[in-house]
């Protein structure tokens, strides 16, 4: 690979990663962080997923602590299901023997962050 294509890679990282760091210190999904910065948001995932790992210098996507000013949803149990209610009064009743990993990975999927 030449220098100038190397030197090309590099500014398409340093360009995504502060979009990446952007987007973590919003607070903001994923998809109204690109419509608002007018960014693919197939891009976006990608080299949040896959583009920037294992490159020099990426920065790993974490967690943050998140302040709810309001409740997300309701989370109770009913006959030993676990019943998640949304905002929208949306119930999704799930069976008590999931994974908390399988319960963060149903919500993310179900508000667009898988």
């Amino acid at each position: 690979m030449s220098e100038s294509q190397e030197s090309s890679r590099s500014i398409k990282r340093e360009h995504w990663r502060k979009h990446i760091d952007n987007w973590q210190s919003s607070g903001i999904s994923q998809t109204k962080y690109c419509e608002q910065e007018n960014i693919s948001f197939a891009s976006f995932s990608w080299w949040r997923t896959k583009g920037l790992k294992g490159k020099p210098n990426a920065k790993k996507i974490s967690f943050v602590p998140a302040v709810i000013k309001e409740p997300a949803m309701v989370v109770s149990k009913l006959h030993g299901n676990i019943e998640l209610i949304f905002p929208n009064q949306t119930k999704l009743v799930l069976p008590p023997h999931l994974s908390m990993n399988s319960i963060v990975a149903i919500i993310k999927s179900l508000v667009g962050l898988s």
